[in-house]
């Protein structure tokens, strides 16, 4: 599991990273909206090979499905915050259904590795495409939903990786939520100071 989520990770960052050079470099001068069309087209691919490959190999098809799921999260936060395409509630109103469509199909097929790559890509895809800016109210509704799906998917199931992934992605995402609060508190304080 921890290579799998590795793999997982590195080719997420290594498309993330060849991206931002080519679009750096200008050899991509694409609009944010068809950077987001790019990278949904891109998540399709990469979960049709998935659901391909898990007739052969479950365990590598769950994981690059679940790294399809991933991408789509990572679009829609670029389309909402990152990018302002869409506004940000519809932003994070399509990552949760994204999120509860995939605990309930992990839940159905009994995956966990698919869980686990999807359920920590979830977590993370806030800060993969963050503005900087911060909303903590969407942060916290989106954790919130995300932990309950990711709750609801693992049910009774001795996925001892699973557990492990889900109180390391809670405690990050409390942790932040935390942070944000503080910070935006100090903000405001200092704002009614001056």
């Amino acid at each position: 599991y921890g290579m799998l989520g590795i793999a997982v990770l590195a080719a997420a960052a290594a498309v993330g990273t060849f991206l931002s050079w080519a679009i750096g470099r200008g050899y991509l001068t694409l609009s944010p909206a068809a950077r987001i069309i790019v990278g949904l087209i891109f998540a399709a691919g990469i979960g049709a090979w998935g659901v391909r490959l898990r007739k052969r190999e479950r365990s590598f098809g769950s994981s690059l499905l679940g790294l399809s799921l991933v991408v789509v999260l990572v679009c829609a936060y670029a389309a909402g915050p990152g990018l302002a395409v869409i506004p940000e509630w519809l932003a994070f109103g399509g990552a949760i259904v994204v999120s509860w469509t995939l605990a309930i199909f992990a839940r159905r097929e009994i995956d966990e590795p698919l869980w686990c790559v999807a359920f920590s890509g979830a977590a993370i895809a806030p800060f993969v495409t963050s503005s900087g800016k911060g909303n903590i109210y969407g942060l916290v509704v989106y954790a919130a939903s995300v932990l309950i799906a990711g709750c609801y998917a693992i049910g009774p199931r001795p996925w001892n990786v699973a557990w492990r992934v889900f109180f390391s992605a809670a405690t990050l995402l409390a942790s932040t939520a935390a942070t944000v609060s503080r910070s935006a508190d100090c903000r405001s304080t200092a704002n009614s100071d001056s």
